[in-house]
């Protein structure tokens, strides 16, 4: 006699392979044209269900939903989800900073979660389009110096920061274009 929970994940487990088996299908009935317009809304729903998933562990946090559980809020979402804690974190961090600012997912949609958990709590109505637009051209850690420098009171530094990366990025685009153009010399 099987218990509930053994019913469960025999049900789950028939769902899976459903799931690859349709998934399978959709993807090899795709043609070019389809194929490439699927990808962009594939991946701001990956973006997405992070965001979500950041507000469905903020509640659980929240509400201490976790306390029956597990003796800390890290062992619950390690042992019962196989989620890494600072990444859990960064999620909650995101989705309250997103939330509170009343930030649109369309101004932040292009931004990966490791970019949007350095702006998440400094992001504003007034600031939004300014920050992402400058971070969509920097690096993970180039953005987070500019973030630091921007929570320490220096503004000015953080824009120089921005602005350093940004003329890096023109000055390698111009070598690229030189060395493109470059005639061999043999």
């Amino acid at each position: 006699m099987s218990t509930n929970a053994e019913q469960v994940m025999e049900k789950e487990e028939v769902q899976e392979v459903d799931l690859i088996v349709e998934t399978a299908k959709e993807i090899n009935a795709l043609d070019k044209e389809t194929a490439f317009e699927v990808v962009p809304s594939l991946i701001d729903s990956v973006d997405f269900s992070y965001f979500k998933l950041g507000g469905v562990l903020s509640a659980i946090q929240d509400n201490d939903w976790w306390n029956d559980e597990s003796p800390t809020f890290r062992s619950f979402i390690e042992d019962n989800f196989g989620l890494h804690y600072r990444k859990g974190m960064y999620l909650i961090k995101i989705y309250d900073g997103l939330v509170e600012a009343e930030i649109p997912w369309h101004k932040v949609s292009g931004l990966g979660w490791t970019k949007l958990k350095e702006l998440a709590d400094i992001l504003t109505q007034e600031n939004v389009d300014e920050w992402v637009a400058k971070a969509e051209s920097m690096t993970t850690l180039n953005l987070q110096a500019a973030v630091k420098a921007y929570k320490a009171g220096d503004k000015a530094e953080a824009d120089k920061l921005m602005k350093k990366v940004n003329s890096q990025i023109k000055m390698a685009g111009m070598q690229a274009d030189a060395e493109k153009n470059a005639k061999p010399i043999y």
